[in-house]
């Protein structure tokens, strides 16, 4: 998987975000909204063993935190800059549940 979450999908989604059409552009925003989610949920798992002495089953890569750290915020932010009233309901609550979901893995 690291493989596939480097440079070149970073790249991808970066340029989903930024693209024109609002369809493409949600695909990228929800894709590192997934990863932030997933990512905050192993980071309480890894908490939670730590607390009983245990090792997590599965430890986070930090994709998020990497992408974080490579220019996603400025397009995250960007993004809801240019939402407009009338988007529908699911692309106007993507981009602050991006923000929130990023925003977890930042501390």
């Amino acid at each position: 998987m690291a493989t596939y979450m480097g440079q070149g999908l970073l790249d991808i989604t970066t340029n989903a975000i930024q693209s024109t059409n609002p369809e493409v552009a949600k695909q990228g925003l929800e894709f590192w909204t997934t990863v932030a989610d997933e990512e905050v949920e192993l980071m309480y798992e890894a908490e939670e063993a730590a607390s009983a002495g245990a090792a997590p089953e599965v430890s986070s890569q930090n994709y998020c935190q990497g992408a974080l750290s490579h220019g996603l915020v400025p397009l995250v932010l960007d993004s809801l800059a240019k939402q407009d009233e009338g988007d529908d309901e699911v692309g106007a609550s993507l981009v602050p549940l991006c923000i929130n979901s990023c925003h977890a893995l930042s501390f």
